[in-house]
């Protein structure tokens, strides 16, 4: 269905079958932010979104700055409009237990959008992590856990802060937008979606927990 803010065809969401000698593991990244200092997702989401903001300032820039948008129920999508943003993935939800009741309601969400960073740099095609000495910052974002390219004085290092965005997320999704400037200019913007549910069973397949939607 094209989005009609856009006029692009968006890809459907993809959940991939789990192998069968894979291990049945479900998400866990919910209980590093089990501690006092945290006091709900609100606190999880400014805190790490900051912290990634701050380590991903442009050379040439001056400074970053962070907006963080809520909707509420003000500015909710209506669920006929956020529908075309969520193909294929009410089955999983379903079979995950997620309250179903979720895909007629307005889609409330939060935006939180940061300026004077680099983006995400990286070969976004690439599925293995970079060899030594480089680095590809959208791959250890999208499709790496327990794993990230930062280190030394960086904000971070354990690969499980970005799990705030599915876990404050009714339907455990989030997207990602991103525009980088790897100092030669910007590139176009690529948007990115990922689900982080429980392995689960449709027709008697089971699926891993995680998906994506990209483009």
């Amino acid at each position: 269905m094209p989005d009609s803010t856009t006029n692009i065809e968006l890809p459907e969401w993809q959940f991939v079958p789990k192998p069968a000698m894979a291990k049945h593991r479900d998400p866990i990244q919910a209980e590093f932010f089990n501690t006092d200092s945290i006091k709900g997702a609100a606190d999880e989401v400014v805190r790490e979104a900051v912290q990634n903001t701050l380590d991903a300032q442009a050379a040439d820039s001056p400074g970053v700055r962070v907006r963080i948008y809520v909707s509420g129920d003000a500015g909710a999508l209506p669920a006929d409009e956020a529908a075309s943003y969520f193909q294929g993935i009410w089955p999983h939800a379903d079979a995950c237990g997620i309250n179903a009741s979720l895909r007629q309601q307005p889609c409330r969400f939060v935006v939180v959008e940061d300026f004077g960073t680099t983006g995400l740099l990286g070969d976004e095609t690439a599925h293995d992590p970079p060899l030594q000495g480089q680095s590809n910052h959208f791959f250890y974002f999208f499709r790496a856990e327990g794993k990230s390219g930062k280190s030394g004085s960086d904000r971070g290092r354990w690969g499980v802060g970005k799990y705030v965005f599915p876990n404050a997320s009714g339907i455990k999704s989030f997207f990602g937008v991103t525009v980088r400037n790897n100092g030669a200019g910007s590139s176009a913007p690529l948007l990115m979606g990922q689900a982080v549910m429980k392995n689960h069973s449709i027709d008697g397949e089971t699926c891993a927990g995680c998906a994506g939607s990209g483009r």
